[in-house]
């Protein structure tokens, strides 16, 4: 097992725009906010993997196809006067510039994966056996209904992961959540990361769909 750290990255704010409510006329502004940081993404090769003999190994018989990085990124949910977070949805869509079928880019590992519970995540992130990331989720000896999980990951191994996080009893959604991935790149063939956040969003009793458009810059998003 290695250990990669991450530094810390600018962040950016971003203002909801909803998209319509599902029952009632609803307000047709809402306040709340998402603070979006700077994706932070460590290439991972033979020096990064230090004397672990095991992660070398299998490292050895991938690097001629693909490369592997590990992403960081973190938001900020910062809900306005009289209105809570529901539920809210992070998404990153993987591409790469001319990749064959079956070679696009995939979140090969995530984590967090499931929680039932906020966490504190370290500014290091471990990997282990077959470059996943160690991950931060519910017990092999516990169960839990849908309806009690914090936060639950999507569609790892595929180009489009993302995670979805919604308020259960005991815990809000706001402030401050990082996510990570290792994500699988096809060698030698430029790789792209575009991020996007939307929630619902309760304002007095209106329920309101919204999207945080993320600026189209680069700081914002993340090249392999």
């Amino acid at each position: 097992m290695v250990e990669l750290a991450f530094p810390e990255t600018p962040k950016h704010e971003l203002v909801f725009a909803h998209e319509g409510v599902e029952k009632g006329l609803g307000p047709k502004v809402v306040t709340s906010r998402v603070v979006l940081g700077e994706p932070s993404a460590v290439t991972i090769d033979d020096a990064t993997l230090g004397d672990d003999l095991e992660l070398k190994r299998f490292f050895a018989g991938q690097k001629d196809q693909w490369s592997f990085h590990a992403v960081q990124l973190s938001c900020s949910f910062e809900a306005g006067d009289g209105e809570t977070f529901e539920r809210a949805l992070f998404t990153v869509q993987l591409s790469a510039q001319g990749a064959a079928a079956g070679q696009e880019p995939i979140a090969w590992s995530m984590t967090p994966f499931k929680l039932v519970q906020k966490v504190e995540i370290k500014d290091t992130a471990s990997i282990g056996a077959d470059l996943k990331l160690v991950k931060s989720e519910l017990g092999s000896d516990a169960t839990y209904p849908d309806n009690e999980l914090y936060l639950v990951a999507y569609n790892e191994r595929c180009s489009n992961p993302y995670w979805r996080l919604k308020a259960v009893r005991g815990i809000t959604i706001e402030g401050v959540q990082r996510l990570r991935m290792i994500v699988r790149v096809p060698r030698d063939v430029p790789s792209l990361g575009r991020l996007d956040v939307g929630a619902d969003i309760r304002a007095r009793r209106f329920l309101v769909p919204c999207k945080a458009p993320v600026p189209n810059i680069p700081q914002l998003s993340f090249s392999l």
